[in-house]
């Protein structure tokens, strides 16, 4: 065999990046951003996020759209004739998407 192949100056089983790849600066900045805003209004912002969404339907909407999978109504096995919560709606969604229920 003429000669060890890859990078003579790493030694087998070691990283050529033991740090690991360098953090993005934009999105340390936004966490500390959303803790420091965070604190000063002893909420988290999936709190804020959900109380808004009780009162737009358009915040609804877009988190939704974020946090649970598409599912169709079929899917869901709701009722039309009976009412919804918020609650009920989200949390059926998200266990039928993680296969804890039915």
């Amino acid at each position: 065999m003429p000669g060890k192949v890859g990078n003579p100056n790493w030694g087998n089983g070691r990283s050529g990046n033991p740090n690991g790849r360098p953090g993005n600066p934009a999105i340390k900045e936004l966490e500390d951003a959303i803790k420091k805003v965070q604190k000063r209004h002893s909420k988290t912002l999936m709190e804020h996020f959900v109380e808004r969404a009780y009162k737009s339907d358009n915040v609804l909407t877009a988190i939704t759209k974020k946090r649970v999978p598409d599912l169709s109504s079929v899917d869901m096995g709701f009722n039309p004739e009976k009412p919804l919560s918020l609650s009920n709606v989200l949390e059926t969604a998200i266990k039928r998407s993680y296969g804890k229920g039915k």
